[in-house]
């Protein structure tokens, strides 16, 4: 009879594993270092594993999360060095005009924060190294919220955007990388060949951007025929003549 009341305890047993951990924060580290090890071998599948297992052990962010503006960047080393690519270094303190951040009620430990930012950071490199560029963007933009103008995040979410190549995902890219250019963090050697990309980005955002103008002018010129022809006319009927002031003019012509 004692047999059947063992059972009862295999559920509880199996939750105790996730959430009885005396200290999550010394948790992350221990899977954070487990994971760089990964890294550094080239097993990037198993890396990805093991960033996701540190940020799950972390408590999750205060509801709010912090704001974007007036954050403060701590130094990015507590005593273990993130991954970094070849031109990359850590982030230093962002001075906004002198003034202290605002408090705020619902905002985490920074402790917390700066770990949660290079997790985050390592992962995007991880998903950049298998060309899931869409997962490397989303890591990148998680680091972000935990630390705003972080140099590793900002460069590896352009690299990530730029091989999307979409519009949208360009003028993100050229955004993150003129932004890159005003931070005192980036170091020197990365400067020349982030100029260089700015350089390749800009035409090709404007070669889309007007691609995209004329593929919606095209499709809008298929409406408006359908619509007139009813009554005997077309948008050829309809000429658009540029004004000194950037608007257009409509004249009717026969």
């Amino acid at each position: 009879m004692s047999a059947q009341s063992s059972p009862s305890h295999s559920a509880p047993a199996a939750a105790a594993t996730i959430t009885e951990i005396d200290d999550p924060i010394q948790e992350a580290h221990s899977l954070k270092a487990a994971a760089n090890a990964h890294f550094q071998a080239a097993r990037y599948d198993d890396a990805v594993a093991g960033y996701l297992d540190a940020l799950a052990v972390l408590p999750p962010r205060p509801t709010p999360p912090p704001s974007f503006h007036d954050e403060e960047q701590p130094h990015d080393h507590d005593g273990e060095q993130e991954l970094c690519s070849n031109d990359q270094q850590d982030d230093d303190d962002d001075d906004d005009n002198g003034q202290p951040p605002a408090p705020r009620p619902a905002d985490e430990p920074q402790e917390i924060k700066t770990l949660r930012a290079t997790i985050n950071a390592n992962l995007s490199l991880c998903y950049l190294k298998l060309h899931q560029h869409a997962q490397a963007v989303d890591a990148a933009t998680q680091a972000l919220i935990s630390q705003p103008l972080y140099v590793k995040a900002l460069h590896r979410r352009s690299l990530a955007n730029i091989q999307i190549d979409t519009l949208a995902s360009l003028s993100s890219a050229l955004e993150d990388q003129k932004l890159l250019l005003t931070l005192p963090d980036l170091p020197a050697s990365t400067r020349p060949s982030i100029q260089k990309s700015i350089a390749d980005l800009e035409p090709r955002v404007g070669e889309l951007a007007e691609k995209e103008k004329q593929e919606m002018l095209t499709k809008l010129k298929g409406i408006g025929n359908s619509l007139l022809g009813t009554f005997g006319l077309s948008t050829d009927n309809f000429q658009f003549v540029k004004q000194d002031n950037g608007g257009y003019s409509m004249n009717f012509v026969r």
